[in-house]
């Protein structure tokens, strides 16, 4: 029991010591010793035996031991490295709209130790978090989720790292967002001539591109292409779209005038990369069809499409690109890359992910994959896809990744004989 001491009437006095005895296995010895130091420092020099323990004085107290507890807090998260479980506290103000900024306040939350932030199925990039964010509270702008009703709803948050995830709920309106999500299928439906292809000859391949998105926007369709061949997008390469094609969608087709080579051309692999103009930070990209001369190109199945690719962490995702970025802070986690791929089934059942492969070999590496064989019950939702790739190779002094260029590839395969491969390039840069 803690002691006290009675004084002028209406008034107890507390040792010190007892305060200190109370707090023991609630704070360490060296925040208690803190704890001490810190309250001596507010013994008001005026005090004397008897003097009444004022309103003034204990609120001030109070609101010093819970700056020292936050500052402790701070200090022990900011010099731990290993992650640990996040938990989430609080999330303030619990109603915004799209694009106001939100805060997360909780504990193991330092931003160099996560993987994933995600809202629903919308991911917020480590790199936009705001400034003040650290291992106790997150700041950033609610993204823009597609077809988010006018009185909107509630969603689900999500904070990752490598010890595991928290989870919390919030309620999100509509807004005007600082950022875009965007679901955009690129379905090749035909080509023509529809003959093996011939030298220094056009063909007109059709693309029908199916986009929901999140916001108001104007894409802008761009078409690559290597090996000294050329592609054009007939008439324009605006695609104007509203915020209705995230419930409604929006279904356009694109024509590609490709233009093949002389004879002892190499390959070619054609990419369509759909960029944001109002929202530039927006990039998806179809998976390569391959065109080569003398050899009629096939098309792939419309049945499993990859509509959405994102990249998390400080890495990214560009014209069928990944890209990790290396040196500090990106080391300290070993700069593995999330790679989160949405996809639409056709139809339901048994799929199976077959022929995951990261090459070189030897400087690169898949460490976590999804379940195979795994089922689709539900085909008007995507299934998410998500894949932990890092490379392997380092500097000297271990301060940067030199892994070589290389690629990422694997072929979903369904009911009825369909299937869909999925490839993407792999580059360490600078960060």
């Amino acid at each position: 029991m803690v002691q006290t001491t009675a004084t002028d009437p209406g008034t107890i006095a507390v040792p010190m010591s007892s305060i200190l005895d109370a707090l023991e296995g609630v704070l360490t010895d060296e925040e208690r010793t803190a704890l001490y130091e810190q309250l001596v420092g507010l013994r008001p020099s005026t005090v004397a035996p008897g003097d009444l323990i004022t309103a003034e004085l204990f609120n001030q107290v109070r609101s010093d031991i819970n700056d020292l507890v936050r500052r402790v807090t701070l200090l022990e998260s900011a010099s731990n490295t290993t992650p640990k479980l996040p938990i989430i506290h609080q999330i303030v103000p619990q109603i915004v709209h799209s694009g106001d900024q939100l805060m997360v306040l909780g504990e193991n939350l330092n931003p160099e130790l996560l993987n994933r932030i995600q809202v629903n199925d919308t991911p917020v990039a480590i790199a936009d978090l705001l400034t003040g964010s650290g291992p106790t509270q997150l700041i950033f702008a609610a993204p823009g989720i597609i077809g988010l009703p006018p009185a909107g709803t509630v969603v689900i948050l999500t904070i990752s790292n490598a010890a595991g995830s928290a989870q919390a709920t919030y309620t999100q309106l509509p807004g005007i967002s600082s950022n875009i999500s965007v679901n955009v299928g690129f379905v090749p439906k035909s080509f023509t001539p529809n003959q093996s292809l011939a030298p220094t000859t056009d063909y007109a391949f059709t693309y029908e591109l199916q986009i929901h998105s999140s916001q108001d926007e104007t894409f802008q369709l761009v078409p690559h292409i290597e090996g000294g061949w050329t592609a054009t997008v007939k008439d324009t390469d605006q695609i104007p779209a509203t915020a209705a094609s995230a419930v409604n969608g929006l279904t356009v087709q694109k024509v590609i005038t490709v233009h093949t080579p002389a004879n002892g051309g190499g390959a070619g692999n054609l990419v369509l990369e759909l960029k944001g103009t109002k929202f530039p930070g927006f990039t998806q990209s179809s998976q390569p069809l391959p065109l080569a001369l003398g050899t009629k190109p096939v098309l792939p199945s419309d049945q499993i499409q990859f509509i959405n690719t994102d990249v998390l962490g400080p890495h990214a995702w560009a014209n069928n690109v990944i890209k990790i970025f290396s040196g500090a802070p990106t080391m300290q986690n070993g700069a593995t890359a999330t790679v989160n791929i949405s996809t639409m089934f056709a139809a339901t059942g048994s799929y199976t992910i077959d022929s995951l492969t990261v090459a070189p070999g030897t400087d690169w590496q898949i460490s976590s994959s999804p379940q195979s064989p795994f089922t689709v019950s539900d085909i008007n939702f995507p299934t998410m896809l998500s894949f932990i790739i890092k490379p392997l190779k380092t500097s000297l002094d271990g301060k940067t990744f030199i892994s070589a260029d290389g690629t990422f590839s694997f072929t979903v395969n369904g009911p009825g004989g369909a299937t869909q491969k999925f490839t993407a390039a792999l580059q360490v840069r600078s960060a």
